[in-house]
């Protein structure tokens, strides 16, 4: 149940982390190539956490335990990812 509440919950995170990074862009001064490294990192971190949700869903569904265990593994990765923007 949760994992479906994840993926609205990942469409309101996308769109704000849109907005502030926009945000940063321009209000904020960045070193020379922080910015474009940023935005990457960002990019990565949304690829991540679909690619989270679907081995959530599917590995609940079809109850296999190597798909469970990817979930959790890139669980921590999303994690270290949302506390490095939160953080910085």
């Amino acid at each position: 149940m949760f994992i479906v509440f994840d993926y609205y919950f990942n469409m309101l995170w996308i769109g704000s982390s849109v907005m502030f990074i926009y945000y940063k862009r321009y209000q904020l001064i960045y070193p020379t190539g922080d910015y474009e490294i940023e935005f990457v990192a960002m990019l990565v971190l949304i690829i991540l956490q679909y690619f989270r949700l679907y081995c959530g869903s599917k590995g609940n569904k079809t109850e296999q335990s190597f798909i469970i265990v990817i979930f959790m593994l890139v669980t921590i990765l999303c994690i270290i990812g949302n506390v490095y923007f939160v953080v910085f």
